[in-house]
């Protein structure tokens, strides 16, 4: 489900709270490359998106997205961006990413992630800026040490529930949990301290 009376386009958020930046206040490139861009075969890394967060450094590929650490040029604070591939996503399903985008930035719960820019880009990609997430997904842990035994993993399993029981009060359906959605992070000494992103294109 997604936000109701939400226009697709460009947004952003504050202290959680969704507010839209109208068309006539966009540049006319939001992603353009800084001077001594770090290419690296990357061509994202080194650009700033919406004239704001530089791209530092490529953390994971996604299914039809790429999640990059970036930092914010004024503020000088580090954030996570996942920039999708919006010409491999029906139109429809990119609009509903945005608009539930909208409505997860309000939900508030520590174990689903703080959203705080969105939009899109004039090359064609779709992009949601984030609290940064250092640490590893849980597919990734998985894919290493095998089978997680039950100590560890029902900590994951029940900031994951809290994490689904937040989202549908405010009336969202994540719609396609899988590992690769669950970030695991280091956060008041704990370990496994979980985020989960990815709302779905």
């Amino acid at each position: 489900m997604t936000a109701a009376g939400l226009a697709p386009g460009p947004f952003a958020f504050r202290s959680g709270t969704p507010y839209f930046e109208g068309a006539s206040r966009l540049p006319m490139s939001i992603m353009s490359p800084p001077d001594g861009h770090t290419g690296g075969g990357d061509p994202l890394l080194g650009e700033v998106v919406l004239e704001r967060y530089r791209v530092e450094r490529k953390l994971e590929s996604r299914r039809g997205a790429g999640l990059y650490l970036a930092r914010h040029l004024q503020g000088d604070r580090a954030v996570a961006v996942e920039i999708v591939d919006a010409a491999a996503a029906p139109a429809a399903a990119v609009d509903r990413f945005l608009e539930t985008s909208r409505t997860v930035a309000r939900v508030g719960h520590e174990n689903v992630v703080e959203l705080l820019n969105g939009g899109r880009t004039p090359r064609g990609a779709v992009f949601v800026a984030m609290e940064p997430l250092e640490g590893t997904s849980l597919a990734a842990l998985i894919a290493q040490d095998g089978p997680i035994l039950w100590d560890r993993s029902q900590g994951i399993v029940q900031q994951l529930a809290a994490a689904l029981g937040a989202l549908h009060r405010q009336g969202v359906v994540h719609g396609d949990v899988c590992p690769e959605d669950v970030r695991l992070v280091q956060r008041e000494g704990r370990r496994d301290f979980v985020k989960l992103l990815d709302f779905g294109v």
